[in-house]
């Protein structure tokens, strides 16, 4: 394993049946004021095990579980619309959210399908505020679906925080929206920056500016490992570590607002 013990740790996550070369892993080191990024690798390499979903979702558990005092950022919806929450999932708080017996019945398809049901296009505050999708999505529904029910599920019987809803351990587990961080600094491409390799510039560029960073150095690690993955994946999940440092230095962690108790919260 690259690194067994960060301080802070970005994840660009997937929910496809090869999970492993999808999912993306950057750690670092934290100092006064800035982030020294030490390792950006994608998950099968990073544990040393195959791309198989299920081995990948284990380890990430079990690993984040070791983690002493880290702030750790993953990139998929933690919650969906209180309404929601409450009526299709019959929980009156996150935490019975996430441990409804409903999952057990469910796949990807039928979660999106219920979801789409009950309200097409409903958002969390937290989507309307950055502009980011509905958590059953076309885009993203098999990670809300996936990170739900075999990340954060297993996370809430170990020794874990996951903020803002559940403080339980001093590692701390947080959801990113990596195209929103981009947008926030002037002059970086939020969008169209991958799954293409015609895109290559604008990770380039992304790179170059992100490097420049007052609190972030990305020295230690390969920019053409970033800038050559095409998906994005790497960059996501450097941009994943980097909300979560900017998220580990804020004393309201945990105090957001009442909506985000029961849908969760995108830290940027």
């Amino acid at each position: 394993m690259a690194s067994s013990n960060p301080d802070v740790v970005g994840i660009d996550f997937s929910g496809a049946k090869d999970a492993g070369k999808h999912i993306w892993i950057s750690t670092g080191t934290e100092y006064p004021g800035t982030l020294q990024i030490t390792y950006c690798e994608q998950a099968s390499d990073f544990f040393g095990v195959g791309t198989d979903r299920n081995t990948v979702f284990k380890e990430l558990v079990d690993w984040i579980d070791s983690l002493n005092n880290a702030t750790v950022g993953i990139d998929f919806p933690f919650g969906v619309p209180k309404v929601m929450a409450e009526v299709m999932f019959q929980a009156k708080s996150w935490k019975e959210f996430v441990n409804s017996s409903l999952w057990s019945g469910l796949n990807p398809e039928r979660f999106r399908q219920q979801c789409v049901n009950f309200s097409k296009n409903e958002l969390r505050d937290t989507d309307a505020m950055h502009r980011a999708d509905c958590p059953h999505s076309i885009r993203i529904y098999k990670q809300t679906f996936y990170g739900v029910k075999d990340i954060l599920q297993p996370l809430l019987q170990r020794n874990v925080s996951i903020a803002p809803m559940v403080k339980n351990g001093n590692t701390t587990v947080l959801e990113t929206y990596p195209a929103a961080t981009l947008a926030k600094e002037e002059g970086l491409f939020a969008t169209r920056y991958k799954n293409r390799a015609s895109t290559r510039d604008r990770r380039k560029h992304n790179v170059h500016a992100l490097s420049h960073l007052q609190d972030l150095d990305i020295g230690g690690i390969s920019n053409n490992k970033i800038v050559d993955n095409k998906r994005g994946d790497a960059m996501d999940s450097l941009v994943a570590a980097l909300a979560a440092f900017r998220a580990s230095q804020n004393s309201s962690l945990f105090n957001i607002s009442p909506q985000t108790q029961i849908e969760g919260h995108i830290y940027v």
